[in-house]
């Protein structure tokens, strides 16, 4: 864990959902480099980021957010993964979440 903050050189915020145990050592790595740490509900980014339709249940939720974080790759990074996890589609989107909250990204793509 410190290995992979310390290559995101300056943090200055971490968005995090899921595992509390998990949670609570990310975050405090990440504020001892002086990021602010948020923790964020699943409910919190799908309703910004999926359709209600979409929400209705979390194994649909699932399979949307890996639709939608495929489309946000295309849209914005420069190198696109071959295969996409759940986890790392549904972490994609806490991601662009996070981003959005901050100011750094005006809306989805």
């Amino acid at each position: 864990m410190p290995g992979i903050l310390d290559e995101c050189g300056e943090l200055r915020h971490l968005y995090l959902e899921g595992d509390k145990h998990q949670g609570d050592l990310w975050a405090r790595a990440a504020e001892k480099r002086g990021a602010e740490t948020v923790r964020v509900t699943p409910e919190a980014w799908r309703a910004e980021l999926l359709k209600s339709r979409d929400r209705a249940s979390g194994a649909r939720a699932k399979t949307v957010a890996e639709r939608r974080a495929r489309e946000i790759i295309d849209a914005l990074a420069v190198k696109k993964p071959t295969s996409l996890a759940t986890d790392a589609a549904e972490a994609t989107l806490l991601g662009l979440y996070g981003a959005m909250q901050i100011g750094w990204v005006e809306r989805a793509p």
